[in-house]
Formats: structure tokens, C-alpha cells, sequence
């Protein structure tokens, strides 16, 4: 083979591993976008001495929606209640591009008769964030006791929007890279032993 297509050869290899690196910080570096999600923790009286939870998120662009929360129920009636307690994570509101948006409500005791409740959501790498209060005071027996939904300050809650083209890149990165590492494991033992 000649020089000139030696050279074509070691610069096409060249281009495509230049460009594999380069895809892979693209897809790596690149920031899933978010917006922000205003929620509010909802309350609503069950009995004398419990209430039922719930949150209304206000979506970046306005549109409201609320969730009930699977439980368990606020009850000051328990008795050795733990120092937290937090309800079943709640989905706000997502379509099939964005990444699961998940709240918890944390109920944390003050005392015997006094709850403050907060609000933990879910970090894009999956674990729990620690709980952000809307304020430091208890609930007051008026929130308690009323018949209707009542609401408490909201706080922001980021919402990741997947990319499709980003984590397509991702996989077949990653599979590129399984391929190498197989490939690379083939000619090592194809060198020692087998030749």
C-alpha cells in the first residue's frame, strides 16, 4: 500500500476518534435544562386531631395542578410520634421529555401538639433532598380544623427536562465503550495465548 493511503487511513482514524471524544463532552458536559415549579403543601381537617395532605404545583408556564397525598395523614393524636414523618412521594406533573418530578411532604415535630410541615424533592442524581420549610411556625389549630384546602407559602422545585439527542448520544457512547473494552479484552488474550 502506498504512503498517501497509509496517510489517509491514519487521518480518517484520526477524525473519527476526534470525533467520538468530542461527541462524548458534548453529551457529557451538556446540562439537562430545567424549569421551575412553585408548590405548595395543602392542608385539610379529617377529625378533631388530624388533617389530610396534599400539594398544588404551579407549573413554569402557569397551569395549575394538585395532588393528594397517599399518606400517611397529619395526626397529632399519635402517641411516641417520630421526629419526621414523611408522606409517600407525590409525581408532579411531567410528559414523556422530562425526567420523574418527585416531592415528599416532611411532617417534623416540634412537640406533643405542634408540626411543622416541609417539603423534600428529588435530586436529578435520584436521592432525596433535604426538607425546605415555606416557614419556621407550626400549624395553627385554624389550619388544622378548616373544612377546606388550605395553603402554605410555596417553595421552587426545579423540573429537569430530558434531551433526547443528549442521552442518545449517551447510550451509544456507552455501548461504544463496551464494544472497545471487549474488543480490547479479545486482543489481549489473542496476543498472549493464542498466537
Amino acid at each position: 500500500m502506498n504512503t498517501a493511503g497509509i496517510n489517509l487511513q491514519r487521518w480518517l482514524i484520526i477524525a473519527i476518534v476526534g470525533g467520538i471524544v468530542a461527541a462524548g463532552i458534548w453529551a457529557f458536559s451538556a446540562d439537562k435544562p430545567a424549569r421551575v415549579s412553585q408548590v405548595e403543601i395543602a392542608i385539610r381537617h379529617i377529625d378533631e386531631q388530624r388533617a389530610e395532605l396534599g400539594v398544588r404545583e404551579t407549573d413554569h408556564e402557569g397551569r395549575e395542578y394538585f395532588y393528594e397525598a397517599d399518606g400517611p395523614d397529619l395526626d397529632l393524636s399519635l402517641i411516641d410520634r417520630p421526629r419526621s414523618l414523611y408522606s409517600e412521594a407525590i409525581v408532579l406533573s411531567n410528559d414523556k421529555h422530562n425526567a420523574p418530578s418527585k416531592v415528599r411532604i416532611t411532617m417534623r415535630s416540634l412537640s406533643d401538639s405542634e408540626v411543622k410541615l416541609g417539603l423534600r424533592s428529588i435530586r436529578s442524581s435520584g436521592a432525596w433532598d433535604s426538607t425546605r420549610f415555606p416557614r419556621d411556625e407550626p400549624i395553627t389549630m385554624s389550619e388544622l380544623r378548616s373544612q377546606e384546602w388550605t395553603y402554605l407559602s410555596s417553595l421552587p422545585v426545579r423540573v429537569l427536562y430530558h434531551q433526547p439527542l443528549v442521552d442518545g448520544v449517551r447510550l451509544l457512547l456507552y455501548i461504544a465503550a463496551a464494544f472497545g473494552v471487549l474488543f480490547a479484552l479479545i486482543w489481549i488474550v489473542w496476543r498472549r495465548w493464542l498466537s
